[in-house]
């Protein structure tokens, strides 16, 4: 693929990733069908694109007016983060292929990486250590110390950056220092959230990886924790 066309490709998934939320599998089923180009574009418009809904078609088309990828990746670009995408050196091919089921998510068409490490590299032995929000004292306790034990016997921990079982997680593996955590986000990777894990965010940036399937500036919403990346 020549540099041109490369470069089409990953602003076209950066702009369907800002018109539709991660994890549908029309578009996806689309992408691999047509390619992020052509399917950006009949999204763009509105036109038809087998088998987007045009209930989606209409809602994106409407997301897209006015809107400019490279912008995202300008944004990205001075936040010190990366766009990851199927076919780059550090994609995880084979932790990130599954096949389309009834009530499985699709799987991601790209991803927004804050962090020094490669990715591919860092999810090669890795293991997710997730869980209740309002997690209890001993919940904390045994999953801060599984995920310094894990890390420590060089596997890396997942989490979702949030409240109770999640950061105990990430802490635990930031304890060790042997591998790198990651945290994997329901916003933008420039958003802190919770807003009180502002500086555990920027701590696991600055010795692993920060992930998502969303744009820079993007919000968290309640249907973007129903999807998980594999």
């Amino acid at each position: 693929m020549s540099g041109s066309a490369d470069q089409a490709r990953r602003l076209a998934l950066v702009g369907l990733s800002r018109i539709v939320d991660p994890g549908h599998r029309g578009v996806h089923q689309a992408v691999q069908d047509h390619g992020a180009v052509e399917v950006w574009e009949a999204l763009r418009r509105g036109a038809v694109c087998e088998p987007v809904s045009p209930e989606l078609r209409a809602g994106a088309s409407l997301r897209a007016e006015g809107y400019d990828p490279a912008a995202d990746l300008a944004r990205l670009s001075r936040f010190g983060a990366r766009l990851v995408c199927p076919g780059d050196a550090e994609w995880p091919a084979a932790r990130l292929f599954w096949p389309q089921k009834p009530r499985l998510e699709a799987p991601p068409l790209a991803l927004y990486v804050h962090g020094a490490h490669r990715l591919d590299e860092v999810v090669e032995r890795s293991v997710a250590v997730v869980g209740a929000r309002a997690a209890t004292a001993y919940g904390a306790y045994v999953a801060g110390n599984l995920s310094t034990a894990l890390s420590d016997r060089g596997v890396a921990v997942i989490s979702g950056g949030a409240y109770g079982i999640d950061a105990a997680a990430h802490r635990g593996a930031l304890a060790s220092t042997r591998t790198p955590t990651i945290a994997v986000l329901a916003c933008g990777v420039d958003v802190a959230y919770p807003r009180g894990h502002d500086r555990l965010l920027r701590q696991i940036a600055s010795t692993g990886l920060v992930v998502s399937e969303l744009p820079p500036g993007s919000s968290p919403t309640r249907g973007r924790f129903s999807y998980v990346i594999g």
